[in-house]
């Protein structure tokens, strides 16, 4: 998951480890890009993992994750292509403690990419699509303070972080990541499964 990887997830983590934000109650995230009929194949091919969930689904189930802790409960409703794989869904999930997450994800349509996490002290809202190398704001009432990245990275440029964060990992002779783990991957798959089946994709 190289977004994770990112500086603004290491900011957000520290803040969210530092309790800045409070008790985290809530998180959303948008994530779509229109897929017309100039798009490769694979999108819509299920032998291929085609469709929203598998593509570009996985990153608001993990931002979703990271916000509010691993599913426990999943409510999902959706649609599908002609070809069997899900265009679009709308998803809730309840994680422990009263925290809860709303993804939405689209083949259909352009959505924001925007993300957010909202505690009892305080909000952090992205300003560009949080996949990518991007800036959030922390509002705590009236006021806000901007992050926002300095390496100058921008798009899938943003690789070369998780790129020199696993070498390090490996020359550190650590068989899993720190950062996110087997069982974390295992998790938001798991997430992406409970999704496809309940909007009803073979």
């Amino acid at each position: 998951m190289w977004t994770r990887y990112l500086p603004q997830f290491d900011v957000l983590s520290q803040l969210l480890d530092r309790g800045y934000l409070g008790t985290i109650k809530l998180a959303t995230a948008d994530v779509g890009w229109q897929m017309g009929a100039d798009a490769p194949p694979r999108f819509f091919d299920p032998a291929q993992g085609g469709g929203a969930a598998l593509d570009m689904g996985v990153y608001g189930y993990w931002f979703a994750q990271f916000a509010v802790g691993r599913p426990e409960r999943v409510r999902a409703l959706g649609s599908i292509t002609a070809s069997g794989v899900d265009d679009q869904a709308v998803v809730a999930i309840a994680a422990a403690d009263g925290r809860f997450a709303s993804v939405t994800t689209s083949m259909a349509v352009t959505n924001s990419g925007l993300a957010a996490i909202h505690g009892t002290a305080a909000t952090a809202r992205f300003l560009d699509p949080f996949v990518f190398p991007a800036r959030f704001v922390v509002e705590v009432g009236d006021d806000s303070h901007e992050w926002h990245d300095t390496s100058g990275l921008a798009m899938r440029d943003g690789l070369a972080w998780q790129t020199s964060a696993l070498a390090d990992f490996i020359a550190q002779g650590l068989t899993d990541s720190p950062l996110h783990s087997l069982g974390d991957a295992i998790s938001v798959l798991r997430t992406i499964d409970t999704v496809r089946s309940q909007i009803a994709v073979s």
